[in-house]
């Protein structure tokens, strides 16, 4: 990336089990003033001050499970503590602005998505969406990855095989795939049309 300056330091290392003075805490998260505890069976993860996580990886975890919890609740995490806005949903562009499609897990945002895709809709993000306030005081919602996670019937009815498609890690027992979306994919942050 040129001279760009990395503004997050991701890494291994160790990290306690417990937090001291705790604002808030429950079985999978301890949060303090400056640094937020994510326990997943992977990993352990420690996101401090917005700009740095560091990993410590459970014995029988692969690096591809690792880096798949990584990038849901510690980028989640990271991005809180960066004051944004964080929704766990799906988001798609129409007519220049976002949609986005919220719910709990398996509730078929990613689904929208994949289907809106297939007609032609821009996807903007996929499972974490991050809203930003801009200067203007509108609300913007910043691209995710271009990729969509899905099952294989997801695929199957949208007219996409799964031979094409990267399965995700086998130790996460998701049967999902992930769908390259660089052709279709919206890469700047757009204004906040509505969410459902």
């Amino acid at each position: 990336l040129g001279e760009a300056v990395p503004d997050v330091h991701i890494r291994y290392g160790k990290v306690p089990q417990e937090l001291d003075k705790t604002t808030f805490q429950n079985r999978q998260y301890q949060i303090t003033q400056n640094c937020i505890l994510v326990r997943k069976r992977a990993a352990r993860f420690l996101v401090c001050r917005g700009s740095q996580i560091t990993i410590d990886p459970a014995p029988q975890a692969t690096e591809a499970v690792i880096l798949y919890r990584l990038l849901q609740v510690p980028l989640m995490a990271l991005l809180y503590q960066r004051r944004r806005i964080v929704l766990h949903g799906s988001a798609i562009c129409v007519d220049g602005k976002a949609v986005v499609f919220m719910g709990q897990s398996g509730r078929g945002k990613s689904t929208l998505a994949a289907a809106f895709r297939s007609r032609q809709y821009p996807l903007l993000s996929d499972d974490i969406c991050v809203v930003s306030l801009a200067s203007t005081g509108k609300l913007l919602v910043v691209p995710g990855y271009p990729q969509i996670k899905i099952h294989r019937e997801t695929a199957r009815q949208i007219g996409i095989s799964v031979d094409d498609l990267e399965p995700l890690p086998v130790d996460l027992k998701l049967e999902k795939y992930t769908l390259e979306t660089t052709d279709n994919f919206v890469r700047f942050p757009i204004p906040l049309r509505a969410i459902f």
